[in-house]
């Protein structure tokens, strides 16, 4: 799950110098959220619940980093929405 959680961080310290708006920001954030989720797949789970699994979780990602991808896109997409019925 941290895989996700550092890449939307290292994703808003790459924007946050230049001040963007936050639905930019989160989209940005949620964007490398997604990838790093999805990258899980060809990691062995070591820690929780997929760890009893062993090489048998291959293949498949990380369910707490997917949980995490897809709360910050919805937030983001959330943000999206809002950010245009206030222009």
């Amino acid at each position: 799950m941290l895989d996700p959680v550092h890449a939307a961080h290292q994703a808003v310290l790459e924007l946050g110098n230049s001040r963007p708006e936050l639905a930019v920001l989160l989209a940005h954030a949620s964007q490398a959220a997604r990838i790093a989720a999805e990258s899980t797949a060809g990691m062995p789970a070591r820690a929780g619940r997929a760890s009893r699994l062993g090489d048998r979780a291959l293949g498949h990602p990380d369910p707490g980093a997917v949980s995490f991808s897809i709360v910050l896109g919805a937030m983001a997409e959330w943000m999206q929405r809002n950010a245009l019925r206030t222009r």
